[in-house]
């Protein structure tokens, strides 16, 4: 599965890893109002887009732009890989540090990374 992330005129396009699949899932917004009269109502938001993509053999510089993306907690716009073309949704990341690390076993440091992006819609 393909997917790219974009911030401004920055691009990044990355490919899930095979051997682990993406969880594609949509989490529901739900907000509880308590009454006076010890009532209760539940309003459902509808469900926003939540991803995890799990990466590796990432350049740094993309490695970079993600994990900068992150701190400034950008908005960014997502591109799945769906059978609709053109399909994008604005996403933010989730990871509480950054999500790509260097990817161990390679001998000069910092040249490839891996990790686990959390993405969820906005």
């Amino acid at each position: 599965m393909e997917f790219s992330l974009a911030v401004g005129g920055d691009t990044v396009t990355l490919s899930n890893r095979t051997d682990i699949l993406p969880v594609l899932d949509t989490e529901l917004g739900e907000i509880t109002h308590y009454m006076y009269d010890r009532g209760m109502v539940k309003y459902n938001l509808g469900g926003k887009l939540a991803h995890e993509l799990t990466v590796n053999n990432v350049s740094k510089a993309d490695a970079d732009l993600i994990n900068g993306w992150r701190v400034a907690n950008s908005l960014i716009t997502y591109t799945p890989d769906t059978d609709v073309a053109g399909t994008t949704y604005t996403v933010q990341i989730m990871n509480t540090t950054a999500p790509l690390q260097w990817m161990g076993g390679y001998p000069i440091a910092d040249t490839k990374f891996e990790g686990t992006i959390s993405i969820r819609r906005v």
